[in-house]
């Protein structure tokens, strides 16, 4: 661990500096606050290391790191790149540009059930009318 090592060195030399400013002599200085901060943040270290190590395994059982490698080696691959590349991504993440048969299938359907939901508005509206007039004659009285 060289980045811990250089953490140990400075934060020595960081006390030892401060030990030399309060006039205490000695090559060196009490070890017992500077173990204690390594061993802390090393433990930190270590616990933010494990959580990354989680989350990687958990993306990767999920299949989430292939369909991302597949995707950046696309756009790597373009020949043109693109102008915007989150763009590009975000189309290839759901698998491309739509079918014009699937869009063509959808519109139909939507056209279809806008003039059934039509009708059936209609219909709601006739018997309605017709809950009415049938309430009207029955008479405020009538309850049969």
């Amino acid at each position: 661990l060289p980045a811990f090592d250089r953490l140990r060195e400075t934060v020595w030399l960081r006390e030892t500096t401060v030990l030399k400013e309060f006039g205490i002599r000695g090559d060196a200085p009490s070890q017992v606050p500077v173990y204690f901060s390594l061993v802390t943040m090393t433990s930190s270290f270590r616990s933010v290391d494990s959580k990354r190590e989680e989350f990687r395994k958990y993306l990767e059982k999920a299949g989430i790191l292939d369909v991302l490698t597949k995707v950046l080696v696309g756009l790597y691959e373009e020949p043109e790149k693109p102008a915007n590349p989150l763009e590009f991504v975000q189309r290839h993440l759901h698998g491309g540009e739509p079918d014009s048969s699937d869009v063509e299938t959808l519109r139909q359907e939507v056209t279809e059930l806008r003039a059934k939901n039509a009708a059936l508005e209609e219909e709601n509206a006739s018997l309605k009318a017709k809950v009415e007039q049938l309430e009207g004659q029955q008479g405020p009285g009538d309850q049969t």
